[in-house]
């Protein structure tokens, strides 16, 4: 499943003058999504797709990761499980050489990166699993972990989701308006042909966040 996202920019001055008086009067959805943005100008030429995101909390290409295996529910068909590196820092890992999912979800997020448009941020990694159930399969190590190749963990695309929304529709895509600064006609086009081309068939509303 790739997470598609609306962003919403407000000016640094504004998020200042606000804060310096307490909390902000809350802004109706109808006003977030008119003025939502798909895209960001980007350098394409430049984006290293085998690196991905360089941002913090990225791994390398590849890499071997060791975490430790906590017991959630994430929901969902395809093997995944919930898997902490550090106390803070919880991460999702799908595993499993015939999930498709492993390798569909890092080219369609890195494209869309890539691109400038919005994504959660996927990492093509080999996992070593302490404390992962036997039934997970993978390969047992002399030390009794699991390693898990291949893997990806999933990160979230930088952005804080907007208080109590749990995403929002394609018919919504509709309803931005470029004259209250949201994004134009093109964009949100280009937008809806690489959902096309990536077959985001999964498009409920809370695979697409609104940050």
């Amino acid at each position: 499943m790739v997470r598609v996202h609306l962003a919403v920019f407000a000016p640094v001055i504004a998020y200042a003058l606000l804060a310096s008086e307490g909390l902000p009067a809350k802004e109706s959805r109808p006003s977030v999504i008119a003025r939502s943005q798909v895209w960001m100008p980007n350098d394409v030429a430049a984006m290293d797709i085998k690196t991905g995101p360089a941002e913090p909390g990225a791994f390398p290409f590849l890499a071997t990761v060791q975490c430790e295996y906590s017991k959630k529910d994430l929901g969902g068909k395809s093997p995944k499980f919930a898997c902490a590196i550090a106390p803070d820092d919880e991460v999702k890992v799908k595993f499993g050489g015939a999930n498709g999912e492993v390798y569909a979800e890092v080219a369609a997020t890195r494209l869309l990166w890539a691109l400038g448009f919005g994504a959660d941020r996927m990492y093509p990694v080999k996992i070593i699993c302490h404390k992962c159930p036997p039934e997970f399969g993978g390969v047992e190590q002399s030390d009794g972990n699991r390693l898990f190749d291949p893997a990806t963990i999933e990160r979230k695309m930088p952005g804080k989701d907007f208080p109590g929304e749990t995403g929002w529709s394609w018919q919504e895509l509709e309803t931005v308006d470029e004259e209250a600064g949201g994004a134009s006609r093109a964009h949100r086009d280009a937008l809806k042909l690489l959902a096309v081309l990536i077959q985001h068939t999964d498009s409920k509303p809370e695979q697409q966040r609104l940050i």
